[in-house]
């Protein structure tokens, strides 16, 4: 993203400060745009935006791969879950038993 972001920057001439951050901070990760407004100092130059963006992007990216390597296997991660309404007519439920002799001969003669 910050490449293409560079090069498009380049190809507009856009060299105003705000509009630069705008735009920059509008394709990043919500995520880390949140954790670049929630420092001491906001960073006031698309530079400093920049590194700080691949700072909290490196350390996201640890902070996930930790995780992935320290999740012990859950027991319901295969159970589906389902949610069903307590009230909801089951109509796909049938059961079929077997006709009595009787049954049948019923059946044979209205049929």
């Amino acid at each position: 993203y910050i490449t293409n972001f560079q090069n498009l920057i380049a190809r507009a001439g856009t060299t105003d400060p705000v509009t630069l951050i705008d735009q920059f901070s509008l394709g990043l990760d919500p995520q880390i745009v949140t954790m670049i407004l929630s420092m001491a100092t906001i960073p006031t130059t698309i530079d400093t935006w920049i590194n700080q963006s691949k700072v909290f992007h490196m350390q996201k990216m640890h902070i996930k791969a930790i995780k992935g390597r320290n999740t012990a296997p859950s027991f319901t991660a295969n159970r589906p879950s389902i949610t069903r309404d307590p009230n909801a007519m089951d109509v796909d439920a049938v059961t079929l038993t077997k006709l009595t002799p009787a049954e049948r001969a019923r059946c044979v003669r209205e049929n």
